[in-house]
């Protein structure tokens, strides 16, 4: 019976964290898939360059820049921001 009843108790942890982890990756892919319009006079936040077809980044603030210009891909050039410890609500 007591085993029964662990068994039960780890089921219960178990459903709770997979929940947790398709509550998390639906978050994920909501703020992957946002849309950003990069037209002929878009340029980079940082080095005032041209995007044109160059390949850049787009931080959750929306400040994009050119893929070069990032030094880490966490922290805002802009603005300094660390997006791990200070997260987009």
């Amino acid at each position: 019976r007591q085993n029964s009843e662990v068994r039960k108790s780890l089921q219960i942890s178990k459903a709770l964290l997979k929940a947790d982890h398709v509550k998390i990756s639906q978050e994920y892919h909501v703020r992957r898939s946002r849309r950003i319009l990069i037209t002929g006079g878009k340029r980079c936040k940082v080095s005032q360059k041209r995007i044109g077809t160059s390949a850049f980044a787009v931080y959750p603030n929306n400040v994009v820049v050119l893929l070069g210009e990032r030094a880490h891909p966490n922290q805002c050039p802009l603005t300094g921001r660390n997006f791990l410890e200070n997260p987009v609500e």
